[in-house]
């Protein structure tokens, strides 16, 4: 407590202890044993002289004085009581000197540790415990038929020991909401105070910080319980108000009895791509939060999280610490994320994403096939089909991760703006989806959907091959007529029609085709031909056909040689983030997208 309200407590005391005498006594103050222990326990005390727990000093001296006090006293009925009392009393004494003489030394002998364990047992030789024997032994003497005056003077004490033992100023300030009296023990540039109390509030709370010089609020993001206290972190709105706080030193800290969605802030470490965090509460890899820096609400996207420890004096304990991602900043009249090129202030506020951006479908392009949305959020992602057709897309992913539904909903948008052909062994499309199958007509058609189904599924990289190149061929007819018409092509299993050549023995006509394949794709952009590639793994499929993709659709994927593949063009993030989706959740990158950074989604069925 505050040394005010500890005078305040000695004086309310010290007027109980004179009123209770006056009553019994018709006198302000009284030469009796009793009055004297009275006067010694109130001044002597955890209020106003004597530490938490005694000294071995102070054990010393209150025992020889009691001890004084049980010699000169006129004893009564209660003379067994002062002879055993006395005992104690030296023993206490000798206690105490053995730990003043033996326990400065800096050595660990026998008499060093003796000294430590007699320190231990005089420390229950508190000034209000010695004074309260003698009180009650000299009051017994003094009224042994335990009159009126008895039980006045006995009750004033229970009351001046009840106020003792009462933390009354934390009791007023849990009243008022105030959580304690702190001291600030450093600061975290710009704006992190490092504080000590005999209580704060759990991370994520908003906090009302008071001193003389300044009154602010702050969000509590670590703290740590010692023994004596309760270490922590509070991040404040301002660098301001955290230098006016630290030249305080001593601060008392309320309970806002605010909520607030404060899941942390940005820690060292953090870079213009990435930011490390604790988080205040639990969340999922993929959720998004987002970074308030200045007039920017960047949005992070989590993909790692580990446990680390923390260190500080008198205590450590391990702490959640999150890896998010840069997604960017949703630009509200573009519809694009774009990327936020600077690295956030150090300490600025990490908070849930705002979920629903209003989105006006007027705005929305023609040609803005929305995929998807990212995940935990409401901020749509577009892939604009008019840079896709410029070049070509992958789709990735695990069997039964979504790959089949969204290559249906990319070929029934693309048939509407032009010609989409469907290369497919399994029958997939035409018998459980309905498309029809390829005629001579639908090669020069300007839209619409046709499937290719091989007649002879042995020799899948020759049927592809060959059907392949027919649409190459009149591709390159239009572009040489100046009359390019726009047509995607759809290879599902692709690794059944374009294998990866290494893996196929030299001079088989299967290895010629896929190689034919791979390399037709490096020239055939601006035939107008676009090619969608869906596999499950990257390993069995043309090198040199996924490396021309520069879009992706990665879903869940475990593959170690996809995901070195997609580590190598998007970043570490993909390898992190990946094998941890869910079904229906996918990994987006490339131009074609509205975002300029990688991002999980979830993507959309219909």
């Amino acid at each position: 407590m505050k040394i005010r309200a500890r005078l305040l407590i000695f004086f309310i005391q010290l007027l109980i202890l004179i009123g209770a005498t006056y009553l019994a006594t018709q006198k302000l103050v009284s030469g009796d044993n009793w009055f004297v222990a009275g006067l010694f326990a109130v001044i002597i005390n955890p209020q106003l002289l004597e530490p938490f727990y005694p000294r071995p000093a102070d054990v010393l001296g209150n025992s020889l004085f009691s001890l004084f006090l049980c010699i000169v006293a006129q004893k009564g009925i209660m003379k067994v009581g002062w002879t055993i009392f006395s005992i104690v009393l030296i023993i206490f004494i000798i206690l105490s000197l053995i730990t003043i003489v033996f326990g400065s030394r800096n050595n660990q002998t026998r008499l060093h540790s003796l000294a430590k364990a007699t320190k231990t047992i005089s420390k229950e030789a508190t000034a209000l415990r010695i004074y309260s024997i003698v009180f009650l032994l000299s009051l017994v003497d003094k009224y042994p038929s335990f009159t009126t005056p008895f039980w006045i003077i006995c009750s004033a004490w229970l009351l001046i020991v009840f106020i003792t033992v009462v933390d009354w100023e934390r009791a007023w300030n849990s009243f008022n909401g105030f959580i304690g009296d702190g001291s600030v023990e450093g600061m975290i540039g710009p704006s992190t105070l490092l504080v000590s109390a005999p209580e704060i509030p759990s991370p994520g709370k908003t906090v009302v910080l008071e001193s003389e010089n300044v009154t602010t609020t702050g969000i509590i993001t670590s703290r740590i319980r010692r023994s004596s206290d309760v270490w922590g972190q509070i991040r404040l709105s301002t660098q301001s108000d955290c230098e006016k706080l630290i030249i305080s030193k001593h601060i008392n800290i309320r309970d806002s009895k605010k909520e607030d969605l404060i899941l942390g802030s940005v820690e060292e470490n953090s870079s213009d791509n990435q930011i490390l965090f604790y988080p205040t509460k639990p969340l999922e890899i993929g959720n998004v939060v987002s970074v308030i820096d200045g007039v920017h609400e960047i949005m992070y996207q989590i993909n790692s999280v580990k446990i680390s420890q923390i260190d500080i004096k008198g205590g450590a304990h391990y702490r959640t610490i999150a890896k998010a991602t840069q997604i960017g900043v949703f630009n509200n009249v573009s519809y694009q994320v774009q990327s936020f090129r600077w690295v956030p202030n150090s300490g600025s506020t990490i908070v849930a994403n705002n979920p629903a951006p209003n989105i006006d479908d007027k705005n929305i392009k023609p040609e803005w096939f929305k995929i998807g949305h990212i995940l935990g959020t409401g901020v749509p992602i577009f892939m604009d089909t008019r840079i896709s057709s410029e070049g070509h897309l992958l789709i990735l992913g695990m069997t039964k991760m979504g790959k089949t539904t969204l290559a249906d909903r990319l070929a029934k948008f693309f048939g509407a703006l032009c010609s989409v052909t469907i290369f497919d062994q399994t029958s997939e499309y035409s018998k459980r989806r309905g498309y029809d199958l390829c005629t001579r007509e639908h090669l020069f058609a300007k839209n619409g959907i046709a499937v290719l189904e091989p007649d002879n599924p042995v020799s899948l990289p020759t049927f592809a091959r060959t059907q392949f190149e027919k649409f190459v061929n009149q591709a390159r007819d239009e572009y040489q007529a100046g009359q390019i018409q726009q047509r995607v092509i759809i290879f599902d299993e692709a690794h059944q029609f374009i294998p990866e050549p290494s893996g196929l023995n030299y001079n088989t006509p299967a290895r010629d085709n896929a190689i034919a394949i791979a390399n037709q794709m490096m020239q055939i952009r601006k035939y107008g031909l676009s090619i969608i590639i869906i596999s499950q793994r990257t390993a069995v499929v043309a090198k040199s056909a996924i490396s021309q993709c520069e879009n992706i659709i990665a879903f869940k994927y475990v593959d170690q040689t996809g995901l070195e593949y997609l580590e190598s063009i998007i970043g570490s993030q993909s390898r992190e983030i990946v094998p941890k989706l869910k079904q229906g959740e996918a990994l987006v990158y490339g131009p074609a997208f509205s975002s300029e950074n990688p991002v999980a989604i979830k993507v959309a069925t219909t």
